[in-house]
């Protein structure tokens, strides 16, 4: 038998042969496909690499992918008179070859014209218009794009400028098309500053006059309006001074009220300070002491009504006429029990001459107010006898 140490090199040896004959048998080279037809931009093959061990591919079987072109032709030139040219370019790399026909690159002719267009007339607004003319014995016949004589079109357009919001104003343009009149620089202008009518508040009073600042708008603002436009008004502050009218009895020191923003009275100025007062007052006329009558006259006092030069006269000529009737019977005896004295307000007008009450002649007989006779009408001197018969003495018929 033979030693496992021997077995195991046999099976070894036998290993060695058998990978050298699988490497040998199943190895394989490197395999490229034809080119594919070009597409017109590139073609294309396969490549398969060796195995185990066959021969690799290069570096240029190892290239997938060429550019390649097909035959072009350009299109035929203008035509300048007798003959119109074009040029071709051949295939590369596969592509479709060019033809006999295709490398035919000049055609003569006579008195040949391309198509003409003229240029766009000016835009109306609307529309802008050209002419076109085909071209002759086999020149470059107008396209359809070339002839289309009109197209719309517009100029420049701008709006009118907004309203000032107090700083700006706007407006927009449309831009021109088709060739029509461009905006102008000054037209693309879509905002400028303004100003309304800005008006401060008025200042202080100076005691005459207050005054205020008025801003005139600027590029379409708001204008001022004439109340506005006003800057200078007059005022006063608080005044305390000079006497009110007497009523008679008192007078109350004038406080003249700030106006228009002056200095407001403070209480203290607002309470109303008086004084005493008196207007002219003149007594009835005392009576007659046979040559001359009496009364007192009291001067006005803080701007009272001043006394007239008639008020003033304090003493007047007069002269008793003693002839007199009575005009009851009994006068006479009412007289003798002393009735005269006792009921004056009867007897010295009923009884005069048993009274002995004179009239007197010469004496000035006149009402002291202008309403008396007024007053007289309506029966004021039996109402109020006591200032009537006094100061009323014409309209009363009480003159002694």
């Amino acid at each position: 038998m033979l030693e496992k140490r021997q077995i195991f090199f046999v099976i070894f040896i036998l290993l060695i042969f058998t990978s050298i004959f699988i490497y040998i048998y199943y190895s394989t080279n490197c395999k490229v496909s034809d080119w594919s037809a070009c597409d017109g931009t590139k073609i294309t093959r396969k490549v398969v690499q060796a195995t185990n061990g066959g021969t690799a591919c290069t570096a240029e079987q190892n290239v997938t992918e060429k550019k390649c072109n097909d035959c072009t032709v350009s299109d035929w030139g203008a035509c300048d008179g007798t003959k119109r040219t074009r040029t071709f370019k051949e295939a590369t790399n596969g592509g479709t070859a060019c033809t006999a026909e295709q490398k035919d690159i000049s055609q003569n002719y006579t008195n040949c014209t391309n198509c003409t267009v003229s240029d766009w007339s000016a835009c109306d607004g609307t529309k802008r218009t050209r002419t076109f003319k085909e071209a002759t014995n086999g020149g470059i016949a107008c396209t359809v794009d070339q002839k289309d004589t009109s197209q719309n079109c517009t100029n420049c357009t701008v709006s009118v400028w907004s309203a000032c919001d107090g700083t700006k104003l706007t407006r927009t343009i449309t831009q021109a098309t088709n060739g029509g009149t461009a905006c102008t620089a000054e037209e693309k202008d879509t905002s400028q500053n303004c100003t309304n009518c800005t008006v401060s508040d008025w200042g202080a009073c100076d005691g005459t006059k207050q005054k205020r600042i008025v801003k005139e708008t600027t590029n379409g603002g708001t204008v001022c309006t004439a109340d506005q436009n006003v800057t200078e008004r007059p005022c006063n502050n608080c005044r305390v001074g000079g006497w009110g009218a007497c009523d008679g009895t008192k007078q109350t020191k004038i406080v003249t009220q700030a106006t228009n923003g002056g200095i407001e009275c403070t209480t203290a100025q607002n309470t109303p300070e008086n004084r005493a007062c008196n207007n002219c007052t003149v007594s009835a006329w005392g009576a007659c002491d046979g040559t001359k009558q009496t009364r007192t006259v009291l001067q006005a006092t803080n701007n009272g009504t001043a006394c007239t030069a008639e008020q003033n006269v304090r003493e007047q000529q007069c002269q008793l006429d003693c002839i007199g009737e009575d005009e009851h019977v009994d006068c006479a005896y009412w007289a003798s029990i002393g009735e005269c004295d006792k009921n004056p307000g009867y007897m010295k007008y009923r009884c005069k001459k048993n009274c002995k009450i004179c009239k007197c002649t010469t004496c000035i007989c006149q009402d002291e107010n202008a309403d008396c006779a007024y007053w007289a009408g309506i029966g004021e001197c039996d109402k109020n006898p006591g200032y009537m018969k006094v100061n009323c003495r014409k309209s009363c018929n009480t003159c002694l």
